[in-house]
């Protein structure tokens, strides 16, 4: 590389430096100007309750996937006294790698 074109690198990084640096701020710069009131934006449907008419709620057996309750076929789920109380799922380990799926692959 000849003395010329690298005082033309130099003078072109020197300047995408300075144009990022002073420009930079101000085009990152974004302003919200719409809508003008609060507006509400509804919540997306409930995946489960739109594709298996059965809301993960956790209150009733079918919200987890089967292989929670398996105790014989690999992978074991490894959880023990599975109870549904008030839309809340309980379970104890008997492993250091318990499992849980909403959804099976099978």
């Amino acid at each position: 590389m000849n003395l010329k074109t690298k005082q033309n690198t130099v003078w072109r990084v020197g300047l995408v430096f300075w144009c990022c640096a002073l420009l930079g701020p101000v085009l990152h710069a974004q302003t919200v100007s719409q809508p003008a009131t609060e507006e509400t934006i509804r919540a997306a449907a409930d995946y489960a309750t739109t594709a298996f008419q059965d809301p993960w709620d956790m209150n009733q057996r079918t919200d987890p996937g089967w292989s929670i309750f398996n105790t014989a076929q690999q992978p074991l789920s490894s959880l023990d006294g599975i109870s549904f109380t008030g839309g809340i799922l309980s379970a104890s380990s008997t492993s250091a790698d318990p499992m849980i799926f909403l959804l099976e692959s099978n």
